[in-house]
Parts: structure tokens; C-alpha cells; sequence
């Protein structure tokens, strides 16, 4: 069936069929080719060799296969086609077709000659039998086949391996193809023929495999081979074939191209970079390299990139890595010697560098060296040249001594006196602005400066030298003196200095009076005399003065105590206030006699405008009997001027008569007196009356605080009093009782209301304790009993209702809740008078005893008035938050009013009450000039 099948492939075209079960053979395939039948009907047998030889390597080519084996063809027709001409045929196909079809994996290409077939005579010689060509052939690369032909040596160890086995080693230079021939062509039996031509090929394999054949594609390894073909003596074993093949030892062959490949990379043109630790020393010791390269390596490249401290090497990899070691040394071999300079000298080079002498200044100046510390050295007299010979630093040194310049100025005591600490800061600083000078004081063994060190390049030390000794003149001693003529400067006289804000001339001041002649004397340093001479005369040009005239009582407030006021004024405004008597100052001139000076204070200004507005002008007549005289500058003087007129419209003076005033005690005075005030109050104490002089509302606090006084006596006199109206108090004297005095009788009501046991009184001289249960009075000093009673006078009204319990108090405020009938009412009632105001808070007032008395009153004025009358009226009264507590404890006082009140009604609103106070109302029951209070 594979045979038909192949009858029908096209020309050339191979089949494949399993020959492992086809009996007599020892292949596992057999390949069957179709062959163009026209070949050989036209007798064209050499061309269908060819082709049968073609198609069988063309089915196996792709295959892996190590060897093929073809069989030598044998010819219908012998005469016609010899079997040499088919074996020359056949071996012609296989040469061109491994020619042009190189194959790696298929090692041998074999033609067999089938058994009972004689061998061709063309592989004969004439000294070779019939048993030697019994041998087998070996189609070798052609490379290999000349290489085994050129190295005899080769050959021979070849040849002796294969005669252990009893085979000889032959080349057939025409054929390219080795032929192994057994040496005794007698074998017994065909397993013994096999077995030996086995052992033979497995042993020129083994010695074959050892040696390799190599082709090399790399143009510039064979460059190099060219360039150094002296490179393959190192190597017997190996030839070069064609000038791309090398035929050895594979070790050998291995080694050469490895040497070749390493010749390559050394030779190829790299770039090569490396950090740079110290850029001046790589600049140098790149141009010592430049120079070098000149002549040794011209095509190498170098280049340093400073910013990135980084040199590149360009060029063969060999060369550069002799370049970079040479490099490492010029880095390491550099020398330094300190420069010939002093510290002063070295330490200018390093602070002025970057811009006059930088560590470049050498290599700018073509000097490969530069500067920099000398290693070990901490302060700037280690600076140090450094270069790669000796010849460089010593010439880099020479000029650096060309170019700096030093020279020492001596400090005289009066400039180290006189000149300030920040003075000599601004000049050193002046001096070293531009950078091109640098100074240095030198100061003596006490600390004093003694002399300045300047260094620098010598034409601007020459300036800064010239510029620092003009400074040194201007700080000489001087004085200068100015008369003053003007009639307020000399009244002024040395408190002019106090005035004038000349603190900040750095001068010295002083007024001098000699002989009539008033003078002020400037004394200083030349410049600062110079600089503020022209600011004083304009100073003392401006000074004015004003004139406020004050009447009698303020004079005698002024004159005993109210010039604290001054004082603080004429600090605070920096100015001079004094008081004169209108006959002292004859003509408007300004006497000296009398006159006070005011020690100034802070903040007077401000507490003369927080004093309140309205008060009454206290100073009658029209002729003024003294006046304030005010100097200073205009603005001050004004402003002085309206703080005085100001306090003057405000001035208060105030009398208060009362009996009780001689028996306010010592303490009391004083704890009166030193009541804090916004201004100096002159007290006038005279028998049951005391004036009080000075600012309205401080003059109205004091008022107050003395009437408190006052009105703690009226309140005990007038409690007691409202108590005996309708309870008594009375003590056994046989055979009768007496009555306790009022304040007595008042204690004793006091005490028994507030639950007490007992309460002591005083009885005549002698103080009784009382025993308020068992009512009996004991005696301690006669220890006698006395019997005690208490009578009602008249039956006690009786408490409202919603009052709220007392507590033991004798009088109590309860503020009203909103929503309460009585709040409605009290607020309804307000609202029908005053619209226009709104109604923070509204409280009741709980005192039993003015309650008590409200009642009798009450009752006292029905009867005098005709009945049908309207015997009470609800008013309204306002007064100052201060009295509240009075009215709430005894009542008003009509004393007390002054004409300063508020009464509002429904018909009509009446005000005058004091500007500036708190005001608060109080409800009246008021009718014919009398009033009840409720």
C-alpha cells in the first residue's frame, strides 16, 4: 500500500514508512523517493542520482538526526553508468548539498555499500587490496578534513588511536571524506566485522569531539585577530582556514577567542566618570593630564564638570584605566607651605575671597595652585598654598605678599572715652562695607582700645585710613554757650532743662545766671555740639507762655494743697505751671517770689477730662485776684491752658453744718480723708461745720461719706424715738418705775423682737445685763435685782400681709417678680408720667418701724383734715443711688435735699437732679406740704 501511495507523489517528494516490522531489516524507516520516470527513459541516470540523493537529504534536513546513511546505487545498466561514476555522483549531491544547506546537528553523511556489492575502484589505490577496501567512509567537515591533512601531528595522534582498534586513518583530498580500513581484512563472521567498525567510529568521535571547528561572525574580533595574528602561537593545536575559521582543540579555541573578545572590550572607546572629592585639586590635576596626554594618548578625552564635581574620561577602556590611576596619584601627591603673611593678613584673604581673593586666585592667574587651611590648624593663621612642586608655591606665595597691604593706627584716650560702643560698631562697619578692607581693634591689657589694624588692598586702605582719622578729629571736647534774652526763657531759668526733650542730642546742658545774664551752656563732642545747636535755637525760638486768671478760692485751693494738680500736669505735658497773686506779677512780668514749681505726675491730662460735666461756676466777682502762668512749648501750653480751665468750670466748694460734727471721732476723719479722690481735696474744719474744696464729683463722694456719719446717729436717735411712741421699757425704783432712756429703751425693744435672752443697757452710769424672760434687770457691782416691764403704748399696726419674713433684719429689700399684681401696678403707674425710660428692676422696701410710722402719720392726717379730703397722693421721687441706703433705713430727710430733686406726677415732670448720677425713684403719699413715705 506505501508503494502505490508513492506512485502517486509528485517528482522529488519523499514517503516515510515504519520498517520495524518489515522482516530483514534494521532501520526503524524506511523513506521511499519518487523519482522522475523521464530521467531514465531518456537515459539521463546522473540527474536522477542527483535527484534521488537530493530529495533523501531534503526529507531529512529539518529532522535531528546525527548521521544518514545512504546506499550506494547500483545501475540497470553497469556499462553504460560504472558504480564509480554513481559513488562520484552520489558523493557530488552530498557535498553541494551540505554546501548549501550547513547543517550543525547532522554530523556525517554515510554511503554504504550493500553487502555482496563490490567496493568501487575509484576509492582504491594502487597499493590497496580487496580487504582494505572493506573499510567504511566518514563525509567530515571540509574545514576539518584540511586541517587533519595540514597538522600532521593532529593525524598522528589520530592515526595511532585508531590502529589500537586495527583501523587506518585515510584522506580523500578529492572527495573531502575520511576512510577507515580494518588492518586484517579477514573477519570471521559479519558480527566481528561490525563489532570492529563500532569500535572504530566510537573512537574517532571521542577524539573528535574534542576538537571544534569555529566559525567567527564578530567583525571585530577578526579585526583583532588581523591586528595580532601572533596571538595564535600560543596555541599548536590551532589553524585558521578562510580568515574566519579556527580548527583546534575546543579548550584551545575556547582560550583564543576569550583573549581575542578581552583584546575587543580593552580596546573599544568607553566614558568613564569619577567623583571628584576637592574640585581645585582636580582642575589642576586635569591639566597636568591635558599636558601629558599630548603626546601619549591624543585622542583621549577629559572633561570636569564642576557644578556635578565629576571628571569624565573618553577614550580606549585601557587607556583609561591608566588615565584614572594617574589621576588618583596627581591627587594625592600635592604639597602645601603656609603663606608669608600675618593672621590679620590671612584671615582678610579668607573673609573677602569669594570676590577679591578666592581660593581660585592662583589658577586665574595661570599658577596651579590654590589656598586653603593647612591640615591641624583652626584659626586663620593656617592658610596655606597648595600646588604639585615646589617652584609653583613658592611663586603663588610671592604674590600673594604683592597684593595685601597692612597698617596699625594709634587710638588716642579722648576717642576711647568719648567715642560709644555703637559709634565705634558703625564706624568698623562703615569701614568694612565695601568688602575691600577689614579692620581689627587691639585693645591693652585693661580692655581698653588701643589702636586699629587695617588690612586690605593698599589703595583702599589708603581711603579708610583717611576716612577713620577725620572720624578720630571730630570727637575733640567743645563748648558753646547761648544767652537767653527772652523774658520767659529767663523766667524759666533752669527748669527750662526739665521741659526741653534734649536727652537724645547726646549733649550736656546747663543753664548759667551770672551777673544779670541768664545763659544755656552746650557742652560735647565737636560733632554732636555742631548737630544739635541749630535743634535748640529752634527749640528756644517756639517756647511761649500763656496766663489763666483764677479767682480768691481757688487761689487758697492752689495755695494749700491743690498744686499736686500742677504737678501732674506740668510732667505729664512737660511744661512749667505756677500760681501768682495778681499784684506779684506787675505789668504781666513774671516774678520770682512765690513762685511753685511743679514736680510733674502721669496722668493728670486724663483724670481732668473724666471729670463730669454742669457744675456750678463757684467763683464770684468779676476781678481775679491770682493767676496761672504757663511756659513751655505752644501745643503743651494749650494743652495745659484747657486741662486748668476745665478743673476751674469744675471746681466745688461745699459746707456741711450739723451738732454732730465735733463728735465724729479722729479715725473717722481720717478714714474720710483718705478716701481715694481723682483730685487733692483742702478740708476747713471749723466747730460744727466743714468746708470741703475741689472737683465736683470728688467734692459730692466726700459729702457723701461725712453725711453717712452723720446719718448713723440720726437713725439711732430717730429709730429710737419712732420705738417709744409705742412701746416702753420701764425699771423697779421703789416705789415707783421709771422709764429707760431712748437709746435703752430701743435696745431692749431690739433684742426682745429678735428672741434674745438677755441684753445689756446702760442704767444711769451703771451697765445692767436684763433678762429679757424672766423681764428682771441685774446689777453686778451691788448685786441687786430690779424688776422690768414692758408696756405698749398704743396697739401696733398691724405687718402686710405679703410682706416677706424679716429674719431678724431691721430693715429689707425684695425685688419684685414681673408677673406680680404689685409689680404691674408700681410699673402701670410709672408708665403714665415717663414713656420714654424703661424699668430695669422695681423693689420693695420691708422697714416695720417706718412702716409703723407711716401709719400714725396716716392716721394724724385724717384727723386734721376735713373727712372727704384726699389725704394721700402717689408720687414719684429720684435721687442719687448713694442715699438709698439712708432713705431705706430712716427715711427721707429733708435736710438733706438742697433743692436737688425729682417729684414726678401724672400733670407734670420736674428735673433737677445732678448730671452724671444714677438716679432711682422712690413712690410718695404727698398732701399740703407734708409727705408719707410708702
Amino acid at each position: 500500500r506505501s508503494v502505490l501511495e508513492a506512485r502517486e507523489l509528485p517528482t522529488g517528494q519523499v514517503v516515510a514508512i515504519p520498517a520495524t516490522h518489515i522482516p530483514g531489516v534494521s532501520c526503524q524507516v524506511l523513506y521511499i523517493i519518487r523519482l522522475d520516470e523521464e530521467l531514465f527513459q531518456e537515459n539521463r541516470a546522473k540527474e536522477a542520482i542527483h535527484q534521488l540523493v537530493h530529495g533523501c537529504l531534503l526529507s531529512l534536513y529539518s529532522t535531528f538526526f546525527e548521521s544518514i546513511a545512504i546506499p550506494l546505487l547500483e545501475s540497470d545498466a553497469p556499462g553504460q553508468f560504472p558504480r564509480d561514476t554513481v559513488l562520484q555522483t552520489m558523493l557530488e549531491e552530498i557535498d553541494q548539498f551540505t554546501t548549501e544547506r550547513p547543517s550543525t546537528w547532522i554530523k556525517s553523511v554515510k554511503v554504504l555499500c550493500p553487502a555482496g556489492m563490490s567496493v568501487p575502484d575509484m576509492l582504491t589505490d594502487d597499493n590497496l587490496n580487496c580487504a582494505e577496501a572493506l573499510g567504511f567512509f566518514v563525509m567530515e567537515d571540509p574545514i576539518f578534513v584540511r586541517y587533519l591533512d595540514n597538522h600532521r601531528a593532529v593525524f598522528k595522534t589520530f592515526e595511532c588511536n585508531l590502529q589500537r582498534h586495527q583501523c587506518q586513518l585515510r584522506i580523500c583530498q578529492k572527495q573531502m571524506i575520511l576512510q577507515f580500513t580494518p588492518v586484517n581484512s579477514h573477519f570471521p563472521s559479519r558480527r566481528q566485522l561490525l563489532s570492529w567498525r563500532s569500535s572504530s567510529e566510537a573512537t574517532f568521535q571521542a577524539m573528535r569531539c574534542n576538537y571544534t571547528v569555529h566559525y567567527e561572525t564578530d567583525p571585530e574580533v577578526l579585526g583583532m585577530l588581523c591586528e595580532h595574528p601572533s596571538v595564535m602561537n600560543q596555541f599548536p593545536s590551532i589553524r585558521r582556514y578562510e580568515k574566519i575559521c579556527l580548527v583546534g582543540l575546543e579548550v584551545e579555541v575556547r582560550m583564543a577567542q576569550q583573549i581575542l573578545s578581552n583584546m575587543v572590550f580593552q580596546k573599544k572607546q568607553i566614558t568613564s566618570e569619577l567623583p571628584v572629592s576637592h574640585l581645585l585639586r582636580g582642575i589642576i590635576a586635569k591639566g597636568v593630564l591635558e599636558e601629558e596626554l599630548e603626546t601619549s594618548c591624543p585622542y583621549m578625552i577629559i572633561d570636569l564638570k564642576e557644578d556635578l564635581r565629576v571628571i569624565t574620561f573618553e577614550g580606549p577602556r585601557w587607556q583609561v584605566a591608566i588615565l584614572k590611576r594617574r589621576f588618583q596619584e596627581l591627587l594625592n601627591s600635592f604639597d602645601s607651605t603656609p603663606l608669608s603673611v600675618s593672621s590679620y593678613q590671612s584671615s582678610f584673604i579668607q573673609a573677602c575671597g569669594l570676590e577679591n581673593f578666592s581660593r581660585r586666585f592662583f589658577l586665574k592667574r595661570d599658577i596651579p595652585a590654590f589656598l586653603e587651611l593647612l591640615p591641624g590648624s583652626g584659626d586663620t593663621s593656617g592658610l596655606g598654598v597648595f600646588g604639585l612642586n615646589c617652584e609653583t608655591l613658592r611663586v603663588a606665595d610671592k604674590w600673594a605678599q604683592s597684593l595685601i597691604f597692612q597698617t596699625n593706627i594709634y587710638i588716642s584716650e579722648a576717642a576711647v572715652r568719648w567715642v560709644t560702643d555703637g559709634e565705634w560698631q558703625t564706624l568698623l562697619q562703615g569701614l568694612e562695607e565695601e568688602g575691600n578692607v577689614e579692620v581689627h581693634p587691639v585693645k591693652s591689657m585693661n580692655g581698653a582700645l588701643k589702636e586699629l589694624v587695617l588690612v586690605g588692598f593698599e589703595p583702599y586702605v589708603n581711603n579708610k585710613e583717611t576716612i577713620l582719622k577725620e572720624f578720630l578729629q571730630d570727637f575733640s571736647l567743645t563748648e558753646e554757650t547761648m544767652e537767653l534774652m527772652r523774658q520767659e526763657l529767663v523766667d524759666a531759668g533752669k527748669d527750662l532743662l526739665r521741659i526741653m526733650n534734649w536727652g537724645n542730642l547726646n549733649v550736656t546742658t546747663k543753664v548759667d545766671v551770672l551777673h544779670g545774664t541768664t545763659s544755656l551752656v552746650v557742652s560735647g563732642l565737636r560733632k554732636h555740639v555742631c548737630a544739635a545747636r541749630e535743634i535748640i535755637r529752634a527749640d528756644l525760638q517756639t517756647i511761649t507762655h500763656d496766663i489763666l486768671p483764677i479767682q480768691s478760692t481757688l487761689l487758697q485751693y492752689f495755695l494749700e494743697g491743690g498744686d499736686v494738680i500742677f504737678q501732674k500736669l506740668s510732667l505729664q505735658l512737660q511744661c512749667i505751671i505756677s500760681v501768682r497773686r495778681t499784684e506779684e506779677a506787675p505789668g504781666g512780668v513774671m516774678p520770682s517770689l512765690q513762685e511753685q514749681k511743679m514736680v510733674p505726675q502721669e496722668g493728670c491730662q486724663n483724670l481732668l477730662k473724666s471729670c463730669t460735666e454742669g457744675t456750678k461756676d463757684a467763683v464770684p466777682g468779676d476781678q481775679a485776684p491770682a493767676a496761672v502762668y504757663i511756659i513751655g512749648m505752644p501745643n503743651k501750653v494749650a494743652e495745659a491752658k484747657e486741662a486748668i480751665h476745665i478743673f476751674t468750670e469744675r471746681f466745688w466748694e461745699e459746707t456741711i453744718i450739723n451738732t454732730f460734727i465735733p463728735a465724729i471721732q479722729e479715725d473717722n476723719w481720717r478714714s474720710i480723708k483718705e478716701r481715694p479722690s481723682m483730685f487733692p481735696l483742702n478740708w476747713m474744719i471749723c466747730g460744727n461745720s466743714v468746708t470741703i474744696q475741689g472737683s465736683f464729683q470728688d467734692v459730692i463722694m466726700a459729702s457723701h461719706a461725712i453725711q453717712m456719719h452723720l446719718h448713723s446717729k440720726d437713725l439711732k436717735e430717730a429709730m429710737a424715738k419712732e420705738c417709744s411712741k409705742f412701746v416702753r421699757w420701764y425699771y423697779e425704783s421703789n416705789p415707783h418705775y421709771l422709764p429707760f432712756d431712748l437709746e435703752a429703751n430701743y435696745h431692749l425693744e431690739t433684742h426682745y423682737r429678735k428672741k434674745k435672752k438677755t441684753a445689756e443697757v446702760l442704767l444711769g452710769a451703771e451697765e445692767v445685763t436684763v433678762d429679757l424672760g424672766l423681764l428682771k434687770a441685774s446689777m453686778p457691782n451691788s448685786k441687786t435685782t430690779l424688776k422690768i416691764e414692758r408696756r405698749v403704748c398704743s396697739s401696733e399696726p398691724d405687718i402686710p400681709s405679703h410682706w416677706e419674713p424679716m429674719q431678724d433684719c431691721l430693715s429689707k429689700r425684695v425685688e419684685l417678680p414681673v408677673t406680680s399684681e404689685e409689680y404691674k401696678t408700681v410699673a402701670t403707674r410709672f408708665h403714665e408720667t415717663v414713656v420714654t425710660y424703661s424699668i430695669i428692676k422695681i423693689e420693695r422696701i420691708q422697714n416695720p418701724y417706718l412702716w409703723f410710722s407711716y401709719c400714725f402719720k396716716r392716721v394724724w392726717v385724717e384727723k386734721m383734715n376735713p373727712q372727704g379730703s384726699e389725704n394721700e397722693r402717689l408720687l414719684f421721687h429720684g435721687t442719687h443711688a448713694s442715699t438709698c441706703d439712708s432713705i431705706q433705713q430712716i427715711g427721707f430727710n429733708s435736710r438733706f435735699n438742697r433743692g436737688q430733686c425729682h417729684f414726678i406726677t401724672k400733670e407734670r415732670v420736674s428735673l433737677a437732679s445732678v448730671n452724671g448720677l444714677q438716679n432711682t425713684l422712690y413712690p410718695f403719699k404727698f398732701e399740703h406740704g407734708r409727705f408719707s413715705w410708702r
